[in-house]
């Protein structure tokens, strides 16, 4: 399912709407040697780089964090990528049906007063 960003503001995603999306995007894990805070740092680093890399190339990206935040699932992740390194998030990548929804943004003042 292709979730809704626009709080209303676009059209509702709906299954069907998958279609306009890449069908076989590449979803690889982002992990590291070992799982101490730092290392959740230096991995949302490497995401914000990957992020920007995936945007100047002009493909479409978002972040799959369920599967690394199940303990089950993120054991079975483990070690299906490789022993001793840990994964920290997931990447979709792929190709998007054309230009991008704006998502709208609060105005700082409601949040602050």
């Amino acid at each position: 399912m292709v979730r809704d960003f626009t709080h209303g503001g676009g059209p509702a995603s709906t299954a069907d709407d998958e279609a306009g999306f890449d069908p076989a995007p590449l979803v690889p894990a982002l992990g590291t040697w070992h799982d101490l805070p730092v290392a959740h740092l230096r991995a949302g680093q490497a995401l914000q780089r990957v992020l920007l890399t995936v945007t100047v190339l002009g493909l479409s990206a978002s972040v799959l964090s369920a599967p690394v935040e199940v303990g089950a699932t993120r054991s079975r992740l483990t070690r299906s990528i490789r022993q001793g390194l840990y994964p920290q998030i997931l990447v979709r990548v792929g190709h998007g049906d054309g230009t991008p929804v704006e998502t709208p943004r609060l105005d700082p003042r409601q949040l602050w007063g």
